[in-house]
């Protein structure tokens, strides 16, 4: 017995410590940020500026930046902050200026998570990208970005904070409140036959579980989107929960996915929205439609590769 309760005093005293430290670290983080963005307006850095707040709290915050070339310290001293708070969160990204690596990370934010931006897609611009979850609830995390790159005069770049609900602790809810695919998880059963699919996790290997008519069967990646592209359409609300599932698998890839899969699972999204615009946009109503095509334009700004942008104009045109 007094062994149990040693074990567990050694187990509380080194529990403490590690959390202090996660507490210390988002308040370096709170207070590098907040430094920052002082030096950015003191210095009359900020070239634009926009700030969002929405339910429970949470809010977004975007600063974009220009400054002679000689301040580059001062960017740096938070880049370095970055990464060294990086330990103690829980996701996080650097990538530099002409690395060839197609790492990215894409954050959701907002009303439901519905809103994403992605970082890591210009090969001539730094990143570092931090995810820590929140001291006082953990059901909530915070997001910081610096993004930036050299001129011949200046140094310009964007830098972000975001607090909001942490995806992967709430079911990710898309368009018309039904679910998202965010990690091709948990896509109910809907009534008229729309999802008769139930997804549940995916492996290391790319294989996915997929309960269908009450059996069990795996499908790699790519079957799962065809899996998702395949449902009944029948109504403008079909169309826009469609569209969003594929464009929410897209910008994040199951989880465990490889790098090569990635790519052919991109592609895959890729071929089945050009399908779903050419072959059932006249479902849409005038309103869904404009939301598709908005839908559409922002996804192709955001795509690194010609071949998907070229498709996505493809699949404009079938609207």
């Amino acid at each position: 017995m007094k062994t149990a309760r040693r074990l567990m005093m050694g187990v509380m005293m080194a529990v403490v410590p590690l959390m202090a430290a996660a507490q210390k670290s988002v308040a370096d983080m709170e207070q590098a940020f907040d430094t920052f963005v002082g030096w950015l307006a003191d210095g009359g850095y900020v070239t634009a500026s926009a700030t969002e707040t929405y339910s429970e709290g949470s809010y977004y915050k975007k600063y974009e930046f220009a400054a002679p070339k000689g301040k580059l310290k001062t960017v740096e001293e938070l880049d370095r902050a970055l990464s060294r708070n990086s330990v103690l969160g829980y996701e996080s990204l650097v990538k530099r200026a002409g690395t060839n690596s197609a790492d990215t990370k894409t954050i959701a934010y907002g009303k439901r998570n519905a809103i994403k931006i992605q970082f890591g897609t210009h090969k001539d611009r730094n990143y570092n990208v931090l995810l820590m979850r929140s001291r006082t609830d953990t059901t909530m995390r915070y997001a910081y970005a610096l993004v930036w790159y050299d001129t011949k005069e200046q140094i310009a770049g964007n830098v972000y904070k975001i607090y909001g609900k942490d995806p992967a602790k709430h079911v990710s809810v898309g368009v018309y409140g039904m679910p998202g695919l965010s990690s091709l998880q948990s896509l109910s059963e809907l009534s008229d036959g729309g999802m008769a699919h139930t997804v549940t996790t995916i492996s290391s290997d790319g294989k996915v579980r997929m309960i269908r008519n009450g059996k069990t069967v795996e499908v790699d990646s790519i079957g799962a989107v065809g899996a998702i592209a395949n449902m009944a359409l029948k109504t403008s609300a079909d169309f826009v929960i469609q569209l969003n599932t594929l464009h929410t698998t897209y910008f994040n890839p199951p989880t465990g996915t490889r790098p090569n899969q990635q790519h052919t699972l991109r592609t895959a999204v890729m071929g089945r929205v050009l399908k779903l615009c050419r072959e059932h946009g006249k479902l849409l109503t005038p309103d869904d439609r404009e939301f598709c095509r908005n839908v559409l334009m922002k996804w192709k700004k955001l795509c690194a590769e010609d071949l998907h942008r070229e498709m996505l104009r493809l699949a404009l045109k079938g609207l």
